[in-house]
């Protein structure tokens, strides 16, 4: 899959799927995003998580022969760090 293509799957996945559920949750909940301004907040999550896109894709294809027997840890490791930036 070329590089971009991958980015753009990657951030899709990590971007789209916990606006869903943050969403969900905040129309249960009556919940508001911090700010004025939704969109301004939408703006910067997305470019956090397309800078993470890059990291992961990035990091993959530059290492990808020497972790090419692991991948469900590197799989595993970005996905513990992501759940934790999406705690803090």
């Amino acid at each position: 899959m070329p590089f971009v293509l991958a980015v753009l799957a990657v951030f899709l996945t990590i971007f789209i799927v916990p606006v869903l559920v943050y969403g969900a949750i905040s129309r249960l909940t009556g919940l508001r995003p911090p700010g004025d301004d939704p969109l301004a907040f939408l703006a910067g999550a997305a470019v956090s998580k397309i800078g993470t896109a890059v990291a992961f894709v990035g990091i993959w294809v530059l290492a990808q022969d020497s972790l090419a027997g692991a991948l469900i840890h590197y799989v595993s490791f970005w996905w513990v760090m992501f759940v934790l930036g999406e705690i803090g």
